[in-house]
């Protein structure tokens, strides 16, 4: 666990090297986060393959010990909080609009951006396999059938179906 702690923090310091000398308008966290994702994803890149669940590796193991003890970074946030009270209840109204339509923003932007991702991804990774492989034959009999339609109509003659009735 030792190590990958190390590696965490040498993560979160070259985050911090880079955005001030490179003069960086992002927190140097947030660059360190981005780093770490690159080395994770060039090790399993290079694995060929993502380790197996069972086999944790010493930066997850880090992390999660991190993970436990989560709610108590929540407690100097709190305090700081308390310690603004008495401007918080003078300008209550403000705050309370403020995280209102920020928790407006973001639940629009999450269901749009899952609604953006279903329409994206094939449906092989968005549902169960095997329904997904019976959706595709089906479309591929629907399509096939509309082709064996227009051969029998021969050519120049139309059907009872206009173009925009056909799927």
């Amino acid at each position: 666990m030792l190590s990958g702690l190390i590696a965490l923090l040498a993560c979160q310091l070259a985050g911090e090297f880079l955005v001030r000398a490179l003069s960086l308008r992002v927190p140097g966290p947030v660059v360190g986060m981005l780093l770490l994702l690159a080395f994770l994803t060039i090790r399993d890149w290079r694995r060929h393959a993502a380790p197996p669940p069972e086999e944790s590796s010493r930066v997850e193991r880090a992390a999660d010990a991190f993970l436990t003890h989560l709610p108590v970074l929540f407690i100097p946030a709190a305090v700081g909080v308390m310690q603004y009270f008495d401007v918080i209840a003078e300008h209550w109204g403000p705050v309370l609009g403020g995280n209102v339509i920020a928790w407006l923003a973001t639940l629009v932007i999450t269901a749009g951006a899952a609604q953006l991702m279903l329409t994206l991804l094939p449906d092989s990774l968005t549902g169960d396999p095997e329904e997904a492989e019976a959706r595709a034959m089906v479309r591929e009999a629907d399509r096939i059938e509309g082709l064996e339609a227009d051969d029998a109509e021969g050519p120049g003659r139309r059907g009872p179906e206009s173009e925009g009735e056909r799927r």
